[in-house]
């Protein structure tokens, strides 16, 4: 078990190191995302309350509820955490996915098989994800030791980093530049991975399992806090959105991002089926592709007239050779 919230939460002394306004969204969601993590750790651990006995189902149920909001808590922080103190190999620490290889797919087979982590990708989410949703029988206490080993890997990680993020500053030049480039992939992300990883070029290609978090029902979810994520950077207090208010096209610019927003998220809520059987669905299908082209707009006006507006370069993205 690892050090209980409000005393990390006074270690960390969060409140000294939230100075800039830009800062203060940020810290408050990589918080969050460390509280569930301590909260999923607390939950995992109690699911096998015996060392030889079976799992509480009462308690199963618990930790899929923590899992659930660990997930969505991950979503919203990610697209806050920029700057030196975030380590560059974060997302598959927390989640190796996608997984175009098949390697994290290996790694979680072997690990069921030996009852303890083999590999990064089995001290992650997709692990716990594995024992909680889909397991066919009774969790049994090798189920119940990965679950612990990742719940204590995640809490340990989201720990580590939160301390270090929250305890670095970086001027508001720069957060602000560095989280125009973070709104950027983070839409990439949504595009390429999240939706059309799955979607497929036609319903004869289409791969609901290559979908984020299927198994446990997270994948329109996880999109919903991503896009939520980037407009919250956007509207942050001095971030963005006010830097473009003061330039003289800039309100007119501002009306459509947020314009786009809005029709990106009515693209989302028309889905009605889970993203894994959408892709596949006649009916659906199209309103997932429709989805597809919105979060493209979306990105269209952040990188050919946002990022041009506010007179900041994006650079390269890891994504664009995809």
């Amino acid at each position: 078990m690892r050090i209980p919230i409000l005393a990390l939460a006074l270690l960390l002394g969060w409140p000294a190191f939230a100075g800039a306004e830009l800062a203060l969204p940020g810290n408050t969601a990589v918080r969050a995302w460390q509280e569930a993590a301590a909260a999923f750790d607390q939950a995992g651990s109690a699911v096998c309350p015996e060392p030889a006995g079976p799992a509480d189902p009462a308690a199963v149920e618990r930790a899929r509820e923590a899992f659930r909001d660990l997930v969505l808590r991950w979503q919203a922080a990610r697209a806050w955490l920029v700057g030196p103190a975030v380590p560059a190999d974060l997302a598959s620490r927390v989640w190796f996915w996608p997984d175009p290889h098949g390697s994290a797919g290996r790694q979680i087979v072997r690990s069921l098989s030996s009852g303890k982590p083999e590999g990064i990708a089995a001290s992650g989410l997709g692990m716990a994800e594995e024992v909680l949703f889909s397991a066919t029988d009774e969790l049994g206490q090798g189920g119940c030791r990965l679950l612990r080993a990742v719940g204590d890997a995640q809490a340990e990680l989201a720990g580590a980093v939160a301390a270090e993020f929250t305890a670095t500053r970086i001027s508001d030049n720069d957060r602000r530049r560095l989280l125009l480039i973070s709104m950027r992939d983070s839409l990439d992300r949504i595009s390429q991975e999240k939706i059309a990883r799955s979607l497929g070029l036609d319903i004869d290609t289409a791969r609901g399992q290559r979908a984020e978090a299927w198994r446990s029902g997270l994948s329109l979810p996880a999109i919903q806090a991503s896009l939520a994520a980037v407009k919250a950077v956007y509207l942050a207090s001095d971030g963005v959105a006010a830097r473009l208010a003061a330039q003289d096209d800039g309100p007119a610019l501002d009306t459509m991002i947020r314009a786009q927003f809005e029709r990106t998220q009515a693209a989302l809520a028309a889905v009605d089926l889970p993203l894994d059987q959408a892709v596949s669905d006649p009916a659906d299908r199209p309103k997932v592709e429709a989805l597809l082209k919105e979060v493209q707009q979306l990105r269209l006006l952040v990188v050919e007239r946002l990022a041009p507006a506010i007179g900041i370069s994006l650079g390269f993205n890891a994504l664009d050779g995809d």
